[in-house]
């Protein structure tokens, strides 16, 4: 068998090794053998490179982005700890995939040198002599890929036995003039040169097996299977192995869609029918599929999803069956169309396959599904139809998610490198964008020039060794009627807001005169309509508003004038973009109270509700209603509301908050915050506290929009005010009100594998004025240990104060500015007294006398004992007026379940000698818990933006 083997690959390369020439393209021939219990795949590849530039070559480039998982340090490995990941940190050797190069040789069987470029997913290989013009080179690779567990990037073998193998061998770098070397950091990116490629696939028996490959029938003999694959005028070779047979074959028309896209409910027979329908779509939108083999697979999909409600579970699936199914097989079909055909550079220009793939899935709707509402049946049910986001319609969600990383002042423009894009824009936000901005070229030049540019674009185009966005901005040209710089000059290359108001509006028994003001200066067409109630009956593009225009236009049966009424524009703010006819007051807004956060409508003030319920010691539970402003989307200007009710203490308690958020750029100074915030709670039995806080703050962050560092600077002014019980007097030995001038700057570098933080903070008050400063540092080592350091000093610079009310703290600040969210803050023992905020001086344990109203200074330490269980200790001086400085020390164990959220802190050996073997030391135990939904949802969203 193996003899019959070398035959069948010899005959095949030599047919490729004759036509490489008159192809001018590279040619590939490997010979592949998975071995299932190692994971590992033994590799001969041999690659003949033709020299398809103008230059001379001495070295040529590899990609092996199955490097990409070998070690700690690698691109994709940093990449994940920006996107707070250390799967691939902690990762054991055994789960870890990388290649082992052998030998290469050319075809002298001369040895060639050869070197990774750093510690990039890149290997390069000195040639002897340099490669002419137009000349080719034969290269004969061994080597073998560890493949890694699919855990990381769901690529490699999977926790079933299977295996999604995607950059699994040595693919030629593009030399356009320059090398195009790229690294692997989970963006399905991989930028290579076209080839004739061959590939004997051995592999595990008892798997079952799928490529977007053209491929012979799999045999099988004892032990294995084998399987042969041929990709002509293709980049990389997929496959997919399976423990059970999912994946179905349908022929249509020349064409075979090999995929195992799910859907229980929908049968085969009606998912036949929509993979023909699909197919159609795209073959009359687009052209032609040039291959014999199209893979669409869940897997694919699952990579790349529809965002959104479609991701509920299945049990709360909003959307008919056969809706579902054709989105999901179309989201995953047209990406793998275009991607298998148009060779573009996806790493520096991936928006132009991004702006035909999406405007493909919005024709799709509006062809078939032009009713289709983005709640599905959602929006049929009682308490759910009411809401705006029940009315919208599917394709409506576009500008809804685009609009998103807009209002947070985080969009990018669509000309951005891919490995540049924050993760949410990278998987949602530009690329609905994108598709956008064609439907709306497509609304203002005509919906024949937009399809047949495309249908164009992608026949001239499709399996071009390079294809680059100015041919699509060409073809475009070359069917516009009007001109469009401006959508390749504003829409796609910056990240410039559109936003547009009616002004003002006339009306005569036969003319509407209307003022159009430019909010933004993004020079844009905007639509404007004309409606009679709910019905269109004029509609008008207007061009050239660099600031305000007045246009005049014929009256018919108008009763309203609306701005981007079809919604094609995605505008910052469509809340002032209509004006009635009918008067002065119906053009104001009626208010809509609405239970829950909605989307915003533009026709209502909207304000919500929802039931609230807080606790602590004092108040008990504290039932309410939290009214707001805030929809989906950010705005400037928010309220929030709570009133609550105290049982404990029979009376309202709650807060209010005022803000006003302005954006500036994206770098540098990015934003400032004006606001004002009230509340009042319960500190004691009938002891009421109330504070007002007017604050204005700004942030700065780099020009790397990826960083998570920032920088903020706050100046605000608390007024505090107590209303004390009688049987308190006593014990009070401040007085009841006060006010703290408090100005603070922050420096905060949020990496998970190198966390690093300081502040500066000062206050001033009647009584006293103090400077604090505090640095925070986490360093996850190569062996995997965490070192956690802090250190805090404090200083008074005036103090009259008598008592430790406003003094530092070692354990339990008093929280004078009601900062902390404590649930018994005036707890001197019991369990609530053991919550600890880690806070001045961060000490754990219980000290005697642990106050200082002249000086402080500490370090707390910790590292990882094993996995979340650590080791900690804390150091420190204090000193108080009259005494002298006292060395303060405490150690124990701490079991770090979730840094910040959730820890429990048990003391072993301080001051007051081995704790762990004193009296009642389950009260000497502390812990750290969050419980605030907001401070909780942070922790899952914090990677997306």
């Amino acid at each position: 068998m193996q003899l019959n083997r070398r035959i069948t690959l010899k005959i095949p390369l030599l047919l490729v090794m004759l036509c490489s020439s008159a192809w001018g393209q590279h040619t590939n021939e490997i010979v592949a053998t998975l071995d299932g219990p190692t994971k590992q795949i033994r590799i001969r590849q041999h690659f003949t490179y033709v020299n398809q530039s103008d230059k001379g070559l001495t070295t040529l480039y590899f990609n092996d982005w199955n490097h990409a998982y070998s070690n700690k340090n690698t691109a994709l490995a940093k990449r994940f700890a920006e996107e707070f990941n250390r799967s691939l940190h902690l990762a054991k050797d055994r789960e870890r995939g990388f290649t082992t190069v052998r030998t290469i040789v050319d075809d002298n069987y001369t040895g060639l040198d050869w070197k990774r470029v750093g510690n990039r997913d890149i290997i390069a290989v000195t040639l002897n002599e340099p490669l002419k013009p137009g000349a080719s080179i034969q290269l004969f690779f061994t080597y073998t890929t560890k493949l890694p567990t699919a855990r990381f990037t769901s690529y490699g073998h999977t926790p079933d036995g299977g295996y999604n193998l995607k950059d699994w061998y040595l693919t030629p770098a593009v030399f356009d003039g320059d090398w195009k070397l790229y690294d692997n950091i989970n963006l399905d990116d991989l930028y290579t040169d076209v080839m004739e490629t061959r590939i004997n696939f051995t592999f595990p028996e008892k798997l079952f097996f799928a490529s977007n490959f053209r491929q012979s029938s799999v045999s099988q003999f004892p032990g294995g299977q084998h399987v042969q694959l041929f990709g002509d005028h293709r980049k990389n070779c997929e496959i997919i192995l399976t423990v059970e047979e999912t994946f179905t074959k349908h022929i249509m028309g020349g064409m075979t869609v090999t995929t195992d896209i799910e859907s229980n409910k929908y049968d085969q027979i009606s998912q036949g029918i929509s993979i023909n329908k699909v197919t159609e779509f795209l073959k009359d939108k687009l052209g032609k599929y040039p291959h014999e083999n199209l893979l669409v697979s869940e897997f694919d999909y699952n990579k790349s999803p529809l965002y959104g409600i479609g991701q509920l579970p299945s049990f709360v699936r909003p959307y008919e069956e056969q809706f579902q199914f054709e989105m999901k097989f179309l989201k995953t079909a047209v990406r793998n169309y275009l991607k298998e055909t148009l060779y573009m550079d996806s790493r520096q220009e991936r928006w132009v396959n991004d702006a035909i793939g999406y405007y493909l899935m919005i024709k799709y709707v509006e062809e078939y599904y032009p009713d289709q509402k983005l709640a599905g049946k959602l929006s049929k049910i009682w308490g759910i139809k009411n809401f705006h986001f029940a009315q919208m319609d599917f394709n409506e969600q576009y500008a809804l998610f685009s609009m998103l990383s807009v209002r947070k002042n985080i969009d990018q423009a669509l000309t951005t490198r891919n490995d540049s894009l924050i993760k949410f824009n990278e998987k949602i936000a530009n690329g609905y964008k994108a598709g956008l901005g064609m439907s709306y070229l497509s609304a203002y030049l005509g919906h024949h020039e937009i399809d047949s540019s495309i249908t164009d674009f992608y026949k001239t185009y499709q399996l071009k060794r390079w294809v680059a966005a100015q041919d699509f901005k060409t073809t475009i040209e070359k069917y516009a009627e009007k001109d469009i710089d401006w959508f390749f000059d504003e829409y796609v290359s910056t990240d410039k807001k559109i936003d547009y108001k009616i002004k003002k509006i006339q009306k005569t028994e036969d003319s509407i005169t209307v003022v159009l003001k430019n909010k933004q200066g993004t020079n844009v067409p905007i639509s404007l309509f004309g409606l009679q109630k709910d019905s269109v009956v004029s509609q008008y593009w207007f061009t050239d508003i660099d600031s305000v225009k007045t246009v005049t236009i014929p009256r018919t049966t108008e009763d309203r004038m609306v701005l981007n009424y079809d919604q094609k524009i995605p505008e910052f703010n469509q809340r002032d973009n209509w004006k009635t006819l009918n008067g002065f007051f119906s053009s104001n807004k009626k208010l809509k109270f609405q239970f829950f956060k909605d989307t915003e409508d533009p026709y209502y003030n909207q304000i919500f509700y929802v039931p609230i319920a807080n606790f602590n010691l004092y108040d008990g539970i504290t039932p309410g209603v939290r009214l707001y402003n805030k929809t989906f989307l950010e705005r400037p200007f928010q309220y929030d509301i709570s009133p609550t009710y105290s049982f404990l203490e029979r009376t309202l308690v709650g807060k209010v908050g005022l803000r006003y958020r302005k954006y500036h750029q994206k770098t540098g100074l990015f934003m400032s915050n004006y606001s004002f915030t009230g509340s009042t709670s319960h500190f004691q039995k009938n002891s009421r506290v109330s504070t007002l806080t007017p604050a204005v703050s700004f942030a700065w962050r780099p020009n790397d929009l990826l960083s998570n560092r920032r920088q903020y600077l706050l100046f605000r002014y608390r007024s505090v005010f107590r209303n004390v019980d009688e049987l308190l007097d006593g014990q009070i030995d401040t007085e009841p009100d006060y006010g703290v001038m408090n100005a603070r700057f922050t420096d905060v570098d949020n990496n998970i594998l190198n966390y690093s933080s300081w502040s500066l903070d000062a206050q001033h008050s009647s009584d006293f004025t103090k400077l604090a400063f505090e640095m925070e540092y986490r360093k996850l080592f190569q062996s995997n240990r965490q070192l956690n350091l802090r250190f805090y000093a404090g200083k008074f610079l005036r103090n009259k104060t008598e008592s430790d009310f406003f003094s530092f703290a070692l354990d339990r600040p008093t929280d004078y500015m009601f900062d902390l969210a404590y649930l018994g803050r005036s707890e001197s023992s019991g369990i609530y007294s053991q919550q600890i905020i880690i806070a001045e001086g961060g000490f754990k344990s219980k000290l005697e006398n642990p106050f200082a109203n002249d000086w402080i200074a500490t370090t707390n330490a910790s590292t990882n004992i094993w996995r979340w269980v650590e080791a900690y200790g804390d150091l420190g001086l204090i000193k108080s007026k009259g005494d002298n400085t006292r060395f303060v020390y405490d150690s124990g164990v701490r079991l770090n379940l979730v840094t910040d959220y959730f820890e429990l802190y048990f003391p072993v050996y301080s001051n007051r000698g081995w704790e762990i073997a004193q009296g009642d030391y389950g009260q000497r135990i502390r812990f750290i818990v969050t419980i605030s939904p907001r401070t909780l949802t942070g922790l899952f969203t914090r990677k997306w933006f």
